[in-house]
């Protein structure tokens, strides 16, 4: 009874990848089991035991290629691979794939950091560019935003290097004060006619009363 148990408990093992079980803890098992099984006088063979192991990786398909190129090894040689040198070969490639998921994951966490880090960097740079531009100011021509060496008007530092936008937008202002001016000049001209008249064709009892409300 006791043997039937140990063998099924071999048959029926299985390893699962990522599982609360390690590769060299369920190796180590399958090991005990098969000692065990000597104890009781029901040993194994190394072919049989190594068969075993074979089927307990059924469930861990990126053990598959290992697998394959062992067979396909063993044939061209003529010699079985004994339970030994398969066990050896399947820690080492546990191994190897624990270390190059811990590289990747490390390699990640990096990257993580780096774009949090510089996603902060940008706030903070765009934060006290912000402050500073605020704090700027421009004697030359009395208005915040830029220094004296900034300047696009006649006198700053940056007088007749002005950029088409800003060329454009002065046009623009000086355009709409030349409009003003002559709309001025122009409503000036027209009272002035006005009065003109007035004092020329108008008895003077209507050039007072006139004069009066204005």
């Amino acid at each position: 009874m006791f043997e039937t148990d140990l063998l099924a408990r071999l048959q029926n093992s299985r390893y699962i990848e990522n599982g609360e079980i390690s590769m060299r803890d369920h190796l180590t098992n399958l090991v005990i089991l098969k000692e065990c099984l000597a104890e009781i006088d029901c040993p194994l063979s190394d072919t049989s035991f190594a068969s075993y192991i074979r089927t307990s990786l059924s469930l861990a398909p990126s053990f598959k290629p290992l697998l394959t190129t062992l067979t396909t090894n063993a044939r061209i040689a003529k010699e079985p691979v004994s339970s030994q040198d398969l066990i050896w070969h399947i820690n080492e490639e546990a191994n190897n794939a624990a270390i190059e998921d811990s590289i990747n994951q490390h390699h990640e966490a990096m990257i993580a950091a780096h774009a949090k880090a510089k996603g902060e960097s940008k706030d903070t740079k765009k934060k006290s560019k912000g402050k500073d531009k605020d704090k700027r100011h421009c004697s030359n021509c009395d208005k915040d935003g830029h220094t004296d060496d900034q300047c696009f008007e006649e006198g700053g530092g940056m007088a007749g290097k002005a950029p088409d936008w800003w060329i454009k937008k002065r046009k623009g202002k000086d355009m709409a004060k030349s409009a003003n001016a002559a709309g001025t000049e122009d409503k000036d001209n027209d009272n002035y006619a006005f009065l003109t008249y007035i004092s020329i064709d108008a008895p003077s009892d209507t050039i007072n009363e006139n004069v009066t409300l204005a």
